[in-house]
Formats: structure tokens, sequence, C-alpha cells
């Protein structure tokens, strides 16, 4: 693949990743890891990124997967035939983005029942609570969409 091509594919997905607080380090990896028509080692991904010319540790590196894997962004592959583990995408871009939501979203419903507990009874208290209360129903739907609907 075209190294340009990648590097633009690279940078569109930390800029999506950016619009919704997703760390770019996650989203590096990540658009390596999906770019890739086949399961990819940790070598191969510090491979991708240094002809990128772009320089993580091998320890950021470790820590970001072992996250990725956590939350289900992508699978860890154990090959017998191999001592190194490999990795590959398992969730559409979608997927990544109601991950993120999810995570976000129970910290942010709690600090919103604090705020209003305290001023619930105010004009400006509730016009706020109005506003964000609709947001995260909103967030809540988008969270339980099946992303193959959108897929073209």
């Amino acid at each position: 693949m075209i190294p340009d091509l990648k590097k633009d594919i690279l940078e569109i997905f930390v800029q999506m990743g950016y619009v919704i607080g997703i760390p770019d380090i996650i989203m590096k990896i990540y658009a390596i890891v999906w770019m890739e028509q086949k399961p990819v080692s940790q070598g191969d991904i510090q491979d991708a990124l240094k002809a990128l010319h772009i320089s993580l540790g091998k320890t950021v590196i470790s820590v970001t997967l072992k996250e990725m894997v956590q939350i289900g962004a992508i699978d860890k592959i154990k090959d017998s035939s191999q001592r190194t583990n490999l990795y590959a995408a398992n969730s559409s871009l979608i997927k990544i983005y109601q991950l993120s939501v999810s995570k976000i979203l129970g910290p942010a419903e709690l600090r919103m029942n604090r705020f209003a507990e305290k001023y619930n009874d105010t004009e400006l208290g509730k016009k706020l609570i109005k506003e964000v209360n609709a947001l995260h129903t909103f967030l809540k739907y988008l969270l339980n969409q099946n992303d193959s609907k959108w897929l073209i």
C-alpha cells in the first residue's frame, strides 16, 4: 500500500478519535491494525509506525494493545507457530465510537445527577439538566444501534 495513503488514513483515524475523545495513540495503533489484511504483531505495528515517521516505544504500544483488547476493539490471536501474539481488528469504527461513548457516559451521568441534586431548583440549572439529559438520551440511542445498519 502507498505510504502516503496509509499516513492519510492514519490521520483521518486520529481526527475521528479526537472528535469523541479517543486518545490518538489508540487510534494510530487501531488504524495500523485495521489497514492490514492479516493479523499483525506488536513488532509489525512498531515497524509500520516507524515507516510513517511516528515513534512510539514498545511499552506504550504493548499497554495500548492490552487496553484495546480489553475494550474489545481488537482481538489477540495466539499462534502456536509463532512466539509472539498477533492482533486483528474485530470492530468497525462505529463500534469503536460506541465503546468510547459507553466508557464516558456513565461517569457523565453521575456528574449530572450530582449537579441536578444541587441546582435543580434554579432556572439555569433546569435548563442545563434538560439539555444534558437530551444529549445523554441521544448518546444511549447511538450506543444501541447495530453498526451493520449504517454500512452501505
